[in-house]
């Protein structure tokens, strides 16, 4: 839906007709008019944009997502104790199917050769 070639040259025939000698002039007035015009916006998102910053819009909604922060801590830490919990009945479950090691029996003194047998 933009503008196609007849109807610029419809609007550029217009402008001869009403500015005749003048068209360049006019067509300067009226991109120096443009580039205010855009210049003024860009200077209005600035201050609205600075505005919003230091009007403690960005502290508040800070404050609020520290507030659901500490709201939220306690269901964070019951959330890992039950981890904890699951971990451990897991190590039990899975210690509990290993069979128990049989201790080793103890090794035999060493004999002593030096000595003489006993009579």
């Amino acid at each position: 839906m933009g503008i196609d070639f007849g109807e610029i040259l419809i609007i550029v025939i217009i402008a001869l007709m009403v500015y005749g000698r003048n068209l360049p002039d006019a067509a300067r007035k009226l991109a120096a008019f443009y580039v205010q015009i855009r210049r003024k916006m860009q200077d209005a998102k600035r201050d609205f944009s600075r505005e919003i910053h230091t009007s403690g819009v960005v502290s508040e909604v800070k404050g609020i997502l520290d507030t659901a922060k500490g709201e939220l801590r306690p269901e964070i830490d019951r959330s890992a104790l039950s981890v904890n919990d699951l971990t451990d009945v897991e190590t039990a479950y899975r210690d509990a199917d290993r069979p128990e090691p049989t201790p080793e029996p103890a090794p035999a003194p060493p004999k002593d050769e030096t000595t003489p047998p006993q009579v």
